[in-house]
Parts: C-alpha cells; sequence; structure tokens
C-alpha cells in the first residue's frame, strides 16, 4: 500500500474561512466518481482543461471532460482533497484517490498534487499530477497488464487505448474492469 506524504492533511468540504475557488475545487475532488457528470461539469468552464500528468491524459472540453467524470462513476472513483492552499491565481490540493481499476492493478491508492485554475467560479484548468510513488506503481502494474492484454486480446488493446493512450470513457473503463479481473484471475 502506498502511503501519502506526511503533510497530507484533510480539508473538511466547504470549511469555514474557503474562498469561491477553493469551494468550488473541493466540490469536483468530493463529487469524482460521487455525482453525475452532468453537476460536475456545471463545475467547469465550457472550453476547460484536464490534464493528468503520469498517466498523459489530455482532456479539453466539456464532452471529453463529461467521459472522463463518467469513467470516475464507472470505476467507482473516491477522491479526497488535502491541503488546499493558493498560489497566485491557482488553487493547489493534494488528492488521494481510490477506484476499482487501481485495485486491480494492485494499487489501492493514488496520489496527486492538483493545480487548477479557476475563473468565474467555474474551472477553466486542472492540472492532476501523479506524485512519484503512485505513478511509478500504477506504470509498472499497467505495463504488466498491457502485456498480458496484446497477448490474449489484441482487439481488446486496440478499443481501450487507441494511438498507445488510454481512453478515458466509461465504457472502456467497464471493459477494462472486465479485464482486469481476467488477468488478475490468470496470473496468480
Amino acid at each position: 500500500m502506498l502511503a501519502g506524504p506526511a503533510c497530507f492533511r484533510a480539508t473538511e468540504p466547504g470549511a469555514p474561512g474557503r474562498g469561491t475557488d477553493e469551494r468550488v475545487v473541493q466540490d469536483f475532488v468530493a463529487g469524482f466518481g460521487r455525482r453525475p457528470a452532468r453537476a460536475l461539469l456545471r463545475l467547469f468552464a465550457e472550453d476547460a482543461t484536464v490534464s493528468i500528468e503520469g498517466l498523459h491524459i489530455e482532456l479539453r472540453g466539456a464532452e471529453e471532460i463529461r467521459q472522463f467524470a463518467e469513467y470516475g462513476s464507472a470505476v467507482g472513483s473516491r477522491m479526497s482533497a488535502f491541503e488546499l492552499s493558493r498560489r497566485g491565481a491557482a488553487v493547489l490540493a493534494q488528492i488521494r484517490e481510490e477506484n476499482e481499476w487501481f485495485k486491480l492493478l494492485g494499487v489501492p491508492e493514488a496520489f496527486y498534487r492538483g493545480r487548477f485554475t479557476v475563473a468565474r467560479g467555474r474551472i477553466a484548468s486542472a492540472v492532476l499530477d501523479l506524485e512519484p510513488d503512485s505513478r511509478d506503481a500504477l506504470a509498472g502494474r499497467l505495463a504488466s497488464f498491457v502485456i498480458w492484454l496484446s497477448a490474449n486480446d489484441p482487439e481488446a488493446m486496440g478499443r481501450l487505448m487507441p494511438g498507445g493512450r488510454l481512453k478515458p470513457d466509461a465504457a472502456a473503463f467497464r471493459e477494462a474492469l472486465a479485464l482486469l479481473q481476467r488477468w488478475r484471475s490468470g496470473s496468480r
């Protein structure tokens, strides 16, 4: 099990003294995987971007972000934010995520450093940078899964990772969950 940085301290949603920008970020983090995609989309600007560094996921605009929010629900994602702060116009947060996809890979949780830009009460950009321990754990397990999938179901590999990149939508991750279960049961 990965341990989060020692400085991670939980922040209560809507804690007193939180500004509007911090509240928008907290609402996104607390709602990811728990709230309908349409509700989460209301927190984003129409032309927002989301980048997940370490997983090579780049999302642009409402449709891609909606698909990503549906992925969160499909894999049972649960996020929590720690130590929200400001640096200039950016809202910074430490983020912890658990989901079924990670668990099936053998990684119970992942940690990110988040940097959010909020404009007019909506998230304009979000950059989630996987902490090195989380990135290494996920990359190693994902590589083993990809090797197995390439050998055992190359057609599924093409659907799930077109162009060698994860397809961040609910249907792809539901299929990936089923394949991960097959991989786990065959790799023991």
